[in-house]
C-alpha cells in the first residue's frame, strides 16, 4: 500500500529528473540573471525603473492554479513550451496528479513559465500565447490551452511561421482572441 508521502516523493523526483532534462538541452541566454534592452545590460531586479523611457514595467499576472487554494500540498510545475520532456509530463503524468489529487482537494498545483529556453523563439512564444488567454478568460482556459499545446507540439515547434498560426487557432477555439 503506497501512502501519500511515497506519491509525492515520486511525484517530486519525477519533476526534478524531468527539469534535470530540460536543462540539458540546447539552451540559451547568459543564465546570471541579466537580461539585454536596447544595447544595455540589465538585472532583472533593474528592469522596474520609473523614469527610463526604454523600459515598460507591466503587473506581473497571477500564478495559474487548479484545486483548492487551502490544500495542505502544493505542487508547483515549472515549464518549457518547446520542451520534449514537458510535453510528456503535461500530457502523460498531470493529468494522473490532477484526477487523483487535485481534483478531490489534496494538492494545490502551480504553474510556472520555464523558458529554458529549448527553442529561442516557441519556448517564449508558447508562454506568451498561454498567458494571454489566461488574461483573456481564465485559468480553466490557460490550463486547457497549455494541454493542447504540449500534446501537439509538433504543431507550432516544428512549423516555422505557421505555428503562430496554431497558437492563434487553438486560442480562438477556446474563445480568446487569436
Amino acid at each position: 500500500m503506497r501512502t501519500r508521502r511515497d506519491v509525492l516523493a515520486t511525484a517530486g523526483a519525477a519533476c526534478a529528473g524531468l527539469l534535470a532534462g530540460c536543462t540539458g538541452t540546447n539552451g540559451g541566454g547568459s543564465g546570471d540573471g541579466t537580461t539585454e534592452t536596447n544595447s544595455t545590460t540589465r538585472t532583472l531586479t533593474d528592469v522596474d525603473v520609473p523614469d527610463d523611457p526604454d523600459v515598460t514595467t507591466v503587473d506581473s499576472m497571477p500564478t495559474p492554479v487548479r484545486g483548492d487554494p487551502d490544500a495542505d500540498v502544493t505542487v508547483t510545475v515549472f515549464e518549457d513550451y518547446a520542451c520534449p520532456h514537458c510535453a510528456h509530463y503535461a500530457t502523460e503524468v498531470m493529468p494522473r496528479i490532477v484526477e487523483n489529487y487535485t481534483k478531490p482537494g489534496t494538492v494545490r498545483y502551480e504553474h510556472r513559465d520555464f523558458p529554458i529556453p529549448v527553442s529561442e523563439e516557441w519556448s517564449w512564444a508558447g508562454a506568451n500565447a498561454a498567458r494571454a488567454v489566461q488574461d483573456a478568460l481564465d485559468d480553466a482556459a490557460f490550463f486547457e490551452y497549455t494541454h493542447t499545446l504540449f500534446a501537439h507540439q509538433d504543431a507550432y515547434v516544428d512549423a516555422g511561421a505557421r505555428g503562430y498560426d496554431y497558437l492563434g487557432t487553438v486560442a480562438a477555439d477556446l474563445g480568446a482572441d487569436a
